[in-house]
């Protein structure tokens, strides 16, 4: 069955409920925020960064707006990674660099950034050098699998249920994807050429058989998937004459401007920043009804069981009705300006978590 965001429950067949009215027009401009009381030489070893073939995926988003807004504050920040591409604007990142080169950089930083693959190794290197290192925290296993101590620095939780879910006694704070509405916004005379019916990253957790069933039920409809950075992805022979498949791609927004509602039926989702950028554009997400996806989707949510695909099917032509679509779409737009004017004062609260960790 289909349910209504956060914890009640609802018929496919019910329309999503009225956005309410409040404006969506800019907020009346804040003071600028203080200066940071110590800016730092921040020095991040990934796995993967965003760009042109590099890893465009979620948590590699999130990285980079967090370090581009910290240069923006005026710390140095340098990312050494072994995929993404080299570039020497506001944050420097350096591909494919030594051992010994990670060492040298990392004995003139003052913290270490890191998270996923690469959190064990760069643990180490903080504990050998004294440094202390940020650990972004992207699903409520990653702590005790990489083996983090709470005297290794900072943790950074990417929702508040993971930060629920862990109960780390250390030092910690939860700063959210950052998405400015913005950098993902469609242009106006672009909308109409939505239609699809868009997943990304052709996964099974990702809730690719789902996907492909529903474009088997729905042949007269339009379905776009788009491959993801990381994991086996899932492409039938021969594929459902309604699917089109896109390679993983830099720039998502020829996407949004192609999609007309987002297909996010994943098993597992920390957060779900992909349905927030959708939501820039007034895009509405039906999602199965994970911690994370709760927490990223609040009101706008339409949650449905990946389990019953009768009732995705359902749920997909409730939002052929322009009013209830209409709805959907403005509920979707005023949870992404929320989420980000919610990430201001995150941000702060973590750049002052960071500078109070720093030797």
């Amino acid at each position: 069955m289909a349910t209504a965001a956060p914890a009640r429950r609802r018929s496919p067949a019910r329309k999503p409920r009225t956005a309410p009215k409040a404006s969506l027009a800019p907020a009346v401009a804040e003071e600028p925020p203080p200066e940071p009381s110590r800016k730092l030489s921040v020095l991040a070893i990934l796995h993967g960064y965003p760009g042109p073939g590099g890893h465009n995926a979620g948590a590699e988003r999130t990285a980079e707006a967090v370090l581009r807004w910290l240069a923006a504050r005026g710390h140095r920040c340098r990312v050494l990674t072994y995929r993404g591409s080299p570039t020497a604007g506001s944050v420097e990142v350096l591909i494919g660099t030594s051992r010994r080169d990670e060492i040298e950089f990392a004995r003139s930083a003052d913290v270490l950034v890191t998270h996923l693959d690469r959190t064990h190794e760069v643990l180490f290197l903080g504990r050998r050098l004294r440094k202390p290192v940020i650990s972004l925290v992207h699903n409520d296993r990653q702590l005790a699998a990489t083996g983090v101590w709470g005297r290794d620095g900072l943790v950074v939780f990417n929702s508040e249920w993971i930060a629920r879910a862990v109960g780390w006694s250390g030092p910690s704070v939860v700063l959210r994807p950052i998405v400015d509405p913005a950098a993902y916004e469609v242009a106006a005379e672009n909308k109409r050429r939505r239609l699809a019916l868009t997943l990304f990253n052709l996964m099974e957790s990702k809730g690719a058989p789902l996907f492909y069933a529903l474009a088997r039920r729905m042949p007269e409809r339009y379905f776009l998937g788009v491959r993801g950075s990381y994991g086996a992805q899932i492409v039938p022979s021969p594929l459902p004459a309604a699917v089109e498949i896109l390679e993983n791609l830099d720039d998502v927004r020829p996407v949004y401007e192609r999609t007309r509602v987002l297909l996010m039926p994943s098993a597992y989702e920390s957060f779900g920043r992909v349905a927030v950028e959708a939501g820039a554009s007034g895009i509405p997400t039906i999602a199965h009804p994970t911690p994370g996806l709760r927490e990223a989707l609040g009101p706008a949510g339409i949650f449905v069981d990946r389990s019953d695909p009768e009732a995705w099917v359902a749920t997909i032509r409730v939002l052929d009705d322009e009013k209830a679509y209409a709805a959907a779409s403005r509920l979707a737009r005023a949870r992404a300006v929320d989420l980000w004017e919610a990430s201001r004062p995150e941000l702060l609260a973590f750049e002052r978590a960071m500078i109070g960790v720093a030797r």
